[in-house]
């Protein structure tokens, strides 16, 4: 069986980076769109269905790309398990694939402190998801953040 690389064979083409559209992992699969900043802050798309996108494109040589989507407490966000995706397992997004290298709960202040480095813009490719936690129901906030790093694999 020839070798990629040796004469009369070619070795494959690598993807190049492309704008999120659609994720995949485990039972989730959902669209993707891109959301800007609002002061300091991403705010996910309205549809609880939809994810939002930021950062780099899926497939960039360095830096984050960031997915955030929403936690409904009552069911029907497409990261209200998010918690629960267990290491090692593959993700794709748009034609490109990833493996869940981490996954946290954290509290907001956290997330703020720990965000330059896990939404970096420079370094190893990876691809983050964020979505909210620990909802109170005496306020109607999340007091935490559920944070999933995937490396970028070949």
């Amino acid at each position: 069986m020839p070798v990629a690389g040796t004469p009369g064979t070619t070795a494959p083409k690598p993807v190049s980076p492309t704008v999120p559209t659609r994720l995949r992992l485990g039972g989730i699969e959902a669209p993707v769109v891109p959301i800007g900043l609002t002061g300091s802050a991403l705010t996910p798309p309205d549809d609880p269905r939809t994810l939002g996108w930021w950062g780099k494109r899926a497939g960039s040589r360095h830096g984050t790309t960031l997915l955030t989507g929403h936690t409904v407490h009552d069911g029907g966000g497409t990261f209200d398990d998010l918690e629960d995706t267990p290491l090692g397992r593959n993700a794709r997004l748009s034609g490109h694939s990833y493996q869940v290298t981490s996954v946290e709960v954290i509290s907001k202040g956290q997330l703020t402190k720990r965000a330059p480095a896990l939404f970096a813009q420079t370094g190893r490719p990876k691809l983050v998801l964020v979505t909210c936690e620990d909802y109170d129901p005496a306020t109607g906030h999340y007091a935490s953040n559920v944070v999933v790093t995937l490396e970028q694999v070949q």
